[in-house]
């Protein structure tokens, strides 16, 4: 995912306001062609005959139409949700405490797979139940009571948080180390220490839910994100002016 920087932030509002102006322009033009041949009567059967075909059909319609904005409001609502976990994880460090438990969105992939065929039998020979973490997984993890080899766990590494897997305990100079690593990864991580151990995953996780707030983190999904909105605000409105135009031309044929 690319990082949020002020470059970027600087091109998305550019590219936002050509876009805006390019719509905008485009559906001033376009409504104004069509008001200018409605006032000639190039539509009026079209009108009528949709009219006459509302009528048939009011209470179909009617009902369509409720759907369609209860499905229109729960689109905006889940997006608006996606967005508020997307600054809230990203703000946190990708984790969210939830009673407690705490979840966590999984960005890498470095737990998604075993490294080799070779390794995944060295571990399947060693543990039970061995579970992976895809990428845009959101996980629960519980505060680490205990630590057993085999067992996944998040700890801090320099102020990040790393989730893997722990693989061996060792003894170094009378003090108790704490060996993990990633299955897909190739080596180790650097031995850690027991206060650096933070939580330990419940086997519990939501799959690819991660995606959409990892997405809108993103540059590209921040951007697309502002031009959804744009697009869904013009066409609300050009429909709206639509049936207004039409509705005022009916009464003249109606008068007619």
């Amino acid at each position: 995912m690319l990082p949020i920087t002020i470059m970027s932030i600087i091109v998305i509002a550019i590219l936002t306001v050509l876009i805006f102006l390019f719509l905008l322009l485009s559906y001033k033009s376009i409504l104004m062609n069509y008001m200018a041949e409605v006032d000639l009567g190039k539509h009026d059967d079209t009108i009528f005959d949709e009219y006459l075909k509302i009528k048939k059909e009011q209470k179909k319609k009617k009902r369509w139409t409720i759907l369609f904005i209860i499905f229109k409001y729960l689109v905006l609502v889940f997006l608006i949700c996606l967005v508020i976990l997307s600054i809230f994880y990203k703000i946190n460090g990708q984790v969210m405490h939830i009673g407690n438990n705490y979840s966590f969105v999984i960005a890498s992939g470095s737990m998604s797979k075993f490294y080799s065929t070779e390794y995944e039998a060295e571990l399947n020979e060693k543990f039970s139940n061995l579970k992976h973490l895809q990428v845009g997984d959101i996980c629960f993890f519980k505060k680490a009571a205990s630590l057993e080899v085999g067992h996944i766990y998040a700890y801090n590494a320099d102020g990040y948080i790393i989730i893997h897997r722990l693989i061996d305990i060792v003894e170094i100079n009378n003090e108790i180390l704490y060996s993990f690593r990633g299955d897909a990864n190739g080596a180790s991580d650097v031995l850690v220490k027991a206060d650096s151990i933070m939580y330990e995953y419940t086997g519990n996780n939501i799959r690819y839910l991660g995606l959409f707030i990892l997405y809108y983190q993103s540059t590209l999904g921040v951007y697309s994100l502002i031009n959804i909105i744009i697009i869904v605000v013009l066409l609300d409105r050009a429909y709206h002016v639509y049936n207004k135009i039409n509705n005022e031309r009916l009464k003249k044929i109606m008068e007619n």
